[in-house]
C-alpha cells in the first residue's frame, strides 16, 4: 500500500487553519509550563538531597509512568477522539500541578512526595503524548499533515526555550511554589483551548476488537517494517545517550559550573533555543534535505554538544554546548517523528507513534538515571563523555551497516518485510 508523496506547504498556510492554530498556541503555552516544572523538580530534588542519583530518579518518576501507559494511549488515540483523550490527559496533569503547588506553599515538599506527585502527573502525560503527536492528522488535510507535525515540534521547542528561562528567574525570585502555580495555570489554558477545537466526524474511528488484540497488532505493524524498527532504535539511542544530558543539568550546574538556579534555567533555555533554531530550519527547508542526513547530523551534534559542555568549568562554554545539544535534539527528534508519520497508515498511526514515543520515554529517564548513578561514582564529566562516545559509535554503525539510515527518507506507507 502506498500514499502519494506530500506536497510542500507553508507554515503560514497551516496556521491559517483555525482548529490547528487554537491547539498550537494553547499547547505551546501548556508545554512552557511543563518545562518550567521540568526545571523546578530536579532543582528542588538537588536542593533537598544534594544527590545526582535523586535527580535521575526524578527523571524516572517523570517519564516511566508515561512509558507504562503509552501502549494504552496509542490504542485510545486510534479508537477515540484524540481531542477528548487530550482533554482528560491534561486534566490529570492539572491535578498533579495543583497538589505540588499546595505542598510547596505549605512547605511540606520531600523527595518522596515530589516523586509521587510527579509520577501521578506522568500518567496523564503518558495518555497525552500519542494523541498530541498524531492530532495534526485529524486537524489538517493530508497535504498539510507533515508540515503540521513540524510546526507542533516548533511550538514544543519554543516552549523548551522559554519555559526553563522563566523558571530560572522565578525560582530565584519566588521559589518552587510559583513555578508549580504557573504550570497549573498553563494546563487550564490548554484545556480551554481544546474545548474550542473541532474534529470532523470522519476522523472518529470505530473499533470493535479487544484492546489486547489491537495493541498486539500495532506492535506487529512496527516490528515487521525495517524502516519503523530503525526509527524506534535510533530514537532510543538519541534519548538515552543524548537527551538525558538535559535531565542531568542540575548536577552540572552545581558541581561543574558552580552556579545556582538561574544558571540551571539558562542552561535549559539554551538547550531549548538550539532546538528552536533547528526546528525553524526544518520548517523552512525540511522538504529539501533528506531526513537520514538530518538524523545523522543531529546525532553527531549531540556528541559534539556533550563534549563541549564537559570540557570546561566555564558556564559560557557550557551554555554553548547546551545550545549545540538542543540543535541536535530537534534535528533528530523532528526528523524521526516526521519519518514515522510519513510511513504509517492512518489506522495504525496512534499505536505506531506510541512505539516511537516509548523509545524516547524509556531512553531519556534510563539514561538520566544511569548517568546520574555513574556520575555519583566517577563524576558527571567522565560519565557524559562515555555517553558522547557511544553516540559516535552508533553514527558510524548507521553509516556503514544501515545504509546511512536511508530507510527514513521514504514518503510512502512502509511495506511489511518480506516473509
Amino acid at each position: 500500500m502506498t500514499a502519494a508523496a506530500p506536497t510542500r506547504t507553508s507554515g503560514r498556510a497551516v496556521l491559517a487553519n483555525r482548529n490547528f492554530a487554537v491547539y498550537f498556541w494553547s499547547a505551546t503555552i501548556s508545554n512552557a509550563g511543563s518545562f518550567m516544572q521540568g526545571i523546578t523538580v530536579p532543582f528542588t530534588l538537588y536542593e533537598l538531597t544534594k544527590s545526582n542519583s535523586w535527580v535521575g530518579f526524578g527523571s524516572v518518576a517523570a517519564l516511566i509512568p508515561s512509558l507504562l501507559v503509552s501502549p494504552v494511549s496509542g490504542t485510545l488515540s486510534d479508537r477515540f477522539s484524540r481531542r477528548e483523550v487530550l482533554l482528560w490527559a491534561n486534566a490529570l496533569q492539572l491535578v498533579s500541578a495543583i497538589m505540588l503547588t499546595i505542598c510547596a506553599l505549605a512547605d511540606v515538599l520531600s523527595p518522596w512526595l515530589i516523586i509521587g506527585l510527579v509520577g501521578f502527573g506522568s500518567v496523564g502525560a503518558g495518555f497525552q503524548y500519542s494523541a498530541a503527536q498524531s492530532i495534526a492528522a485529524v486537524l489538517l488535510p493530508p497535504e498539510q499533515m507533515l508540515q503540521g507535525v513540524r510546526l507542533n515540534s516548533v511550538g514544543f521547542t519554543a516552549a523548551r526555550a522559554v519555559g526553563p528561562a522563566i523558571a530560572g528567574i522565578v525560582l530565584d525570585a519566588w521559589g518552587p511554589a510559583t513555578t508549580f502555580t504557573l504550570n497549573a495555570v498553563s494546563f487550564v489554558v490548554v484545556i480551554i483551548g481544546l474545548s474550542f477545537v473541532k474534529v470532523g466526524e470522519g476522523h472518529r474511528p470505530t473499533h470493535s476488537r479487544a484492546w489486547r488484540a489491537e495493541l498486539a497488532e500495532g506492535v506487529a505493524y512496527v516490528w515487521h517494517r525495517k524502516a519503523l524498527r530503525l526509527i524506534v532504535l535510533t530514537a532510543f539511542v538519541g534519548a538515552f545517550f543524548g537527551q538525558s544530558m538535559a535531565q542531568l543539568a542540575a548536577g552540572l550546574v552545581r558541581e561543574e559550573f558552580g552556579v545556582e538556579g538561574a544558571g540551571l534555567g539558562w542552561l535549559s533555555a539554551m538547550y531549548g533555543l538550539g532546538a528552536l533554531v533547528s526546528s525553524l530550519v526544518l520548517v523552512l527547508f525540511g522538504d529539501q534535505i533528506r531526513r537520514s542526513v538530518m538524523v545523522r547530523s543531529g546525532l553527531t551534534l549531540f556528541a559534539a554538544g556533550i563534549t563541549i559542555s564537559i570540557a570546561t568549568s566555564s558556564l559560557a562554554v557550557g551554555l554553548f554546548g547546551f545550545l549545540v545539544s538542543g540543535m541536535a535534539h530537534a534535528l533528530t527528534g523532528i526528523s524521526l517523528n516526521t519519518s514515522m508519520q510519513a510511513q504509517v497508515a492512518e489506522g495504525y498511526r496512534g499505536r505506531a507513534v506510541t512505539a516511537y514515543l516509548m523509545a524516547l520515554l524509556a531512553g531519556m529517564p534510563l539514561g538520566a538515571f544511569c548517568g546520574g548513578f555513574i556520575g555519583d561514582q566517577i563524576g558527571l564529566r567522565p560519565a557524559l563523555g562515555g555517553f558522547a562516545a557511544v553516540i559516535v559509535v552508533y553514527v558510524v554503525y548507521a553509516q556503514f551497516r544501515r545504509d546511512g539510515l536511508a530507510a527514513m527518507d521514504a514518503n510512502t506507507v512502509a511495506e511489511a518485510d518480506p516473509a
